[in-house]
């Protein structure tokens, strides 16, 4: 499968699996970055995942700007908005975790 890049703004919808209220949410700043969706295997669940990456756009070597989203999948894609959902692996424990995407 071949990857698919593009220049974004991220805005997590979840902070340790919590949703954020709507009021909570005009506090939560964007991340800008490159999107980068592609195909591994996960050896945890031994089997192929798609994963969502914000990447740093001013650096050479791959640089996550947030913790990647395994087991990615599209929720909706409305215009310039898309909303990818996933697990966010933390130090101890995998949380759920949702991103607001805006395309430049």
């Amino acid at each position: 499968m071949k990857d698919s890049v593009m220049k974004v703004q991220v805005r997590v919808l979840r902070k340790q699996g919590r949703l954020f209220r709507r009021d909570e949410l005009k506090d939560v700043p964007p991340h800008v970055g490159v999107l980068k969706v592609s195909e591994v295997r996960d050896p945890d669940l031994s089997r192929p995942v798609l994963i969502a990456r914000l990447l740093d756009p001013n650096t050479k070597v791959d640089t996550d700007l947030l913790p990647v989203l395994g087991d990615a999948r599209m929720l909706c894609w409305d215009g310039r908005q898309i909303r990818l959902t996933g697990v966010e692996r933390l130090p101890e424990v995998d949380v759920a975790q949702t991103w607001l995407v805006e395309v430049e």
